[in-house]
């Protein structure tokens, strides 16, 4: 995985743990049986919550897919086994100003 990007998670995460957040809210990733990755992200309190999000579905094929929403104040990320940076990737440039 690019290191850049993974400092950028981690110093982000930083910055919203503050006033308790990480108490309620955080950073989920799990896999996918199908296979592939899931991504959670809580935007709840941070300077993301009520920004827009356009959808991102791309279908490539059965192994090589992403789809990103946000929901509920949750940045939502699936794909598949090599899509994790690309989810990542995705809500990073949509973060970033």
């Amino acid at each position: 995985m690019d290191n850049d990007l993974l400092n950028w998670l981690q110093n982000w995460y930083e910055a919203q743990a503050t006033d308790g957040w990480e108490h309620r809210y955080g950073i989920r990733v799990t896999t996918l049986d199908n296979p592939g990755w899931s991504v959670t992200i809580d935007l709840r309190g941070t300077g993301a919550e009520g920004k827009t999000f356009d959808t991102v579905n791309l279908d490539r094929d059965e192994r090589d897919w992403v789809y990103c929403w946000v929901e509920e104040e949750r940045f939502e990320g699936r794909g598949g086994p090599h899509s994790f940076v690309e989810i990542l990737e995705l809500f990073r440039a949509w973060i970033e100003p």
